[in-house]
């Protein structure tokens, strides 16, 4: 039991998990940021935080730097989170691409951590499972190949979903099933729609059967943690309408079209290692029983479209299927410490998982040899975003494989916030609509249209203000009285129960897990 375990066993564990993350991102401190699917967009997104923070916006929703200048709504609408983590250190005067790759390095190792404290509570043995969590195949292909900040920081959350629902009805329980369900909204939207339909209910449904007490706070930390993220997510599915949305779900975006039975030739060559990999998780969840090891295989299945339900409407916004290899990892991994040692399985498994960890390394130093690095300067002169943040009807070139914009035909437009209009005309600024933007001439609003700021003039002086919308107003009020709750439920948890921590110190998970 944990109890009697010594600190100083507990600080060697986490320097070993430490050394665990030093490892795996070896490459990227050694050679600098490697070429991958999205590394120029988290390059845009931190340098857009930290220049914001430089003019005083805490929470910089809009991007006035991106597109060339014309501006986009980008965290309107994509999860902040993980570009705090980046802008705040780049603010402390780190380079731009060593600030992603700190900030890699950091959420690797809190994911270990949070996998070894949730397994610790629990009484199993947690150093070997906590490792694999930060090295499985999937976690570098998220790192290296395919550079998603925000995917791999929403890993921290999963481990700490899954200890505050077993640990229900604790006290403490409540509050750290909110804020880590809040975190998880803030970070990763599609990771946070895989984890309610593979960890969160069926973890909770399990608990509930197992004590009905568990129903009634559980979803009261879930409503609590959904209201903590209102401030982002009531914009964020009210205000689509004035970006191109439709550029998210267009054939090569549609999770059918991912499904194993579509693949061709060259998608069976690249994916065969995510499908070997993934079966080597699965037999690993072998050693966790029964329920766990269901609970990986419809992950896996889902994945790749052999268990089709990541097809059905509100599911299909995940848009790559094979994103459930993430619960798969997740899952896989506490079933391999939660249950009992089979070597047989075991070295099966690891064959398997051989093949995912082979094609990573061996792309990994094909990139370090070619030197393939993204363009760190040509990005933070441009700042590329995603297309589908251009305002609503923008002619810009955009189709479902080409998604570079193309706006040299607005290049002649003026971008400051102010016009002088020496004439009656029509008249069109270089700035992106959208909803918070209002013109004002002699202190009254002029109407304008899109999909670039367009009105009709008189002489005289146009100038664009910022406004607030009621989606923010509003959400910002129902995030701040979920945030006293969770403060208030905090309190009363640590007066009658001690803080968090004293739960992580005992064996109480429940019976039959």
């Amino acid at each position: 039991m944990l109890g009697s375990t010594p600190a100083r066993f507990a600080i060697r564990t986490d320097l070993v998990l430490a050394g665990v993350a030093l490892v795996v991102m070896t490459p990227d401190l050694v050679w600098g940021l490697h070429t991958s699917d999205l590394p120029n967009y988290s390059i845009t997104w931190t340098a857009e935080f930290r220049n914001a923070w430089a003019h005083g916006q805490i929470y910089p929703r809009w991007s006035p730097d991106s597109f060339e200048g014309l501006g986009a709504p980008t965290f309107y609408f994509y999860p902040p989170l993980a570009f705090f983590l980046t802008g705040a250190i780049h603010a402390l005067g780190v380079e731009v691409s060593r600030s992603i790759t700190l900030a890699d390095l950091l959420l690797l190792f809190a994911s270990g951590l949070a996998m070894d404290r949730w397994l610790r509570w629990r009484g199993t043995p947690s150093l070997l499972a906590a490792a694999l969590y930060m090295a499985l195949p999937y976690r570098l292909t998220d790192i290296y190949a395919r550079g998603d900040l925000a995917e791999h920081a929403a890993f921290v959350w999963l481990p700490l979903i899954a200890l505050a629902i077993e640990a229900l009805p604790k006290r403490w329980a409540v509050p750290l099933l909110a804020a880590s369900v809040a975190g998880l909204l803030l970070t990763h939207l599609p990771t946070a729609v895989l984890a309610l339909v593979f960890v969160m209910a069926p973890l909770g449904a399990k608990r509930v059967l197992e004590d009905r007490r568990t129903l009634v706070p559980g979803l009261c930390a879930a409503v609590l943690g959904a209201a903590l993220a209102a401030f982002f997510l009531l914009p964020a599915l009210t205000l689509l309408g004035h970006i191109q949305s439709n550029l998210l779900w267009t054939e090569h975006f549609r999770t059918s079209n991912w499904f194993l039975w579509n693949w061709d030739r060259e998608r069976w060559l690249e994916f065969s290692p995510f499908l070997t990999s993934c079966a080597g998780v699965v037999v690993l969840a072998l050693r966790g029983g029964r329920w766990w090891f269901w609970m990986t295989a419809a992950a896996g299945l889902a994945a790749f479209g052999l268990l089709p339900i990541l097809g059905l409407p509100g599911l299909s916004m995940v848009q790559f299927p094979w994103r459930a290899i993430g619960m798969v990892v997740f899952l896989g991994a506490a079933a391999l410490a939660i249950g009992r040692p089979s070597s047989r399985v075991t070295l099966v498994a690891f064959c398997l998982l051989a093949s995912g960890w082979i094609s990573e390394c061996s792309e990994l130093v094909q990139n370090i040899v070619q030197k393939n690095a993204p363009q760190v300067e040509a990005v933070e002169r441009t700042l590329p975003d995603a297309a589908e943040y251009l305002p609503r009807g923008l002619e810009a070139g955009v189709t479902d494989r080409q998604r570079v914009p193309q706006l040299q035909a607005y290049s002649a437009y003026p971008r400051a916030s102010v016009l002088q209009v020496a004439k009656p005309g029509l008249y069109t600024m270089g700035r992106a609509a959208f909803p918070i933007w209002r013109l004002i001439h002699d202190g009254r609003e002029v109407p304008y249209v899109g999909p670039l700021i367009t009105f009709r003039g008189e002489p005289g002086e146009y100038r664009i203000e910022r406004r607030w919308l009621w989606q923010e107003e509003v959400g910002a009020a129902i995030s701040g009285m979920a945030l006293l709750g969770l403060v208030l439920a905090a309190l009363w948890a640590i007066r009658w129960r001690g803080p968090i921590p004293a739960g992580w110190a005992q064996a109480g998970a429940p019976s039959g897990s």
